[in-house]
């Protein structure tokens, strides 16, 4: 039985636009291959001198953006089979773009994923970042290098349109091809409603040509056609737009604003001009495809998968065949550590609190089945009050945090936090007292609950 009731049949020219029905496959792990002889961690440089980078094959570049918690970095994940990027609950987890690879099938696909698009107030007043800080910068970044624009909008979201910073990047760059993800599907009750988000989001255009559905039987969403049609005055054969566009003529002021903006990078582009640029304009024409998925149930990701490869070019490998990333492992644990806390404290702490990776050790020297690698990291937290609620959460925490680097080395992994509070002096001071303070909290906290 079709999702839609056989209320429609959607026809494309392409045969990966429009799935709403894909395979599952299960996320594999992938060896990083961190530990090698020389260092236990991945190169930031995408240019190594490693002969094995130099490979010539099948390659695709892609870039992920889109609006916060919409699921890019899950859909990364997803894609690359392997819990590369940190992901958590709250908005603004991912703060500078985060490069991955997967080589299979003698080709490379190359994903960035980049931090959500957001207003610089947002970035003050949430994240506490000036307006040259990455979380505004590197998503345009991102799309610098790409071959491929991966536009990802979240299936749940209440407004049915593109956000303009979005419009604005596709404006910028429409010289790269660009497909659209609407995600989070399996928490869509009725998935016969993308229909009508699909419509919107790509103003009825896909790969050039225009939606066309033919109704078959009468249901919810055929009613409104059936209704809409007959004020018309149109036969059963034409094709119409659940969703007419009524864009007003582009008048002198809107293409002197779009001249006054088309040169700015995003970052230096105030997000009121752009609001009023594209107040008009709910979707994008020029997407190549559009795709359904769910980033954590894997369903279509591997149709969109096989689309990004289907759509690779002959070029010369960035990245050896077995490595995941080249991200600093260090800054990956800070980033694991900091979705973690944003996963288990409260937003106003968690946004406040700054992680820094003070133990790294991994002794190559035993062997295999006894390696360990040992992590600890400090905690800052401003006062005793903040310090608390880390407390009361640590072992959630550290655990959530164990568990991701498991899952990314592959290896054996002993995990500790610390925290650090901030004296009178504004010195970050050990909590000297922690176990003994830890073990009173419980105390409390389990009165608390009686």
């Amino acid at each position: 039985m079709s999702i839609f009731n056989q209320n429609f049949r959607i026809i494309f020219q392409s045969k990966y636009q429009i799935r709403l029905f894909c395979s599952i496959s299960p996320l594999n792990k992938i060896n990083l291959n961190l530990f090698s002889t020389t260092s236990t961690e991945i190169k930031l440089e995408e240019n190594s001198a490693n002969v094995s980078t130099q490979t010539v094959g099948k390659g695709l570049r892609a870039a992920i953006i889109g609006c916060s918690n919409v699921g890019k970095s899950a859909l990364t994940n997803a894609l690359i089979r392997s819990p590369i990027c940190a992901v958590s609950k709250l908005v603004d987890t991912t703060r500078a773009n985060t490069t991955a690879a997967l080589t299979e099938n003698q080709c490379q696909l190359i994903i960035v994923d980049s931090p959500g698009l957001v207003s610089l107030s947002h970035a003050k007043e949430v994240i506490g970042t000036h307006s040259d800080d990455r979380i505004l910068t590197h998503p345009e970044k991102a799309i610098e290098r790409a071959e491929q624009i991966i536009v990802v909008h979240d299936a749940t979201a209440k407004g049915q349109y593109l956000q303009h910073r979005i419009l604005y990047i596709l404006q910028r760059y429409m010289h790269i091809p660009a497909c659209l993800v609407i995600n989070k599907i399996d928490l869509i009750e009725s998935r016969a409603d993308l229909l009508k988000l699909t419509e919107i989001l790509t103003d009825g255009t896909v790969g050039g040509e225009k939606l066309e559905k033919k109704p078959i039987s009468l249901g919810i969403v055929g009613s409104i056609i059936s209704k809409a049609k007959k004020s018309k005055g149109s036969n059963n054969n034409e094709s119409l737009s659940l969703h007419p566009l009524t864009t007003k003529e582009r008048d002198s002021n809107w293409y002197s604003l779009y001249n006054k903006l088309l040169h700015k990078p995003l970052h230096k582009a105030s997000w009121s001009d752009t609001k009023k640029l594209f107040k008009e304009q709910n979707g994008w024409p020029h997407f190549k495809a559009v795709f359904f998925t769910s980033a954590q149930t894997n369903e279509g990701i591997d149709i969109l998968r096989e689309y990004l490869r289907e759509n690779s070019v002959d070029k010369q490998w960035s990245f050896a065949p077995q490595t995941v990333s080249k991200k600093n492992s260090r800054l990956l644990c800070a980033e694991y550590v900091r979705s973690a806390l944003l996963n288990n404290c409260p937003p106003h702490v968690a946004y406040k609190l700054r992680v820094s990776i003070t133990e790294w050790e991994f002794d190559e020297d035993l062997p295999v089945n006894e390696q360990m690698l040992k992590v600890a990291a400090n905690i800052f937290c401003e006062n005793e009050r903040e310090a608390r609620q880390v407390w009361y959460r640590m072992e959630e925490i550290e655990n959530a945090v164990l568990q991701q680097l498991q899952q990314v080395f592959c290896q054996n992994v002993i995990f500790r936090l610390f925290i650090r509070v901030k004296d009178r002096s504004g010195i970050y001071q050990p909590d000297e007292k922690a176990e003994e303070k830890k073990k009173i909290m419980k105390t409390e906290e389990r009165k608390k609950q009686m």
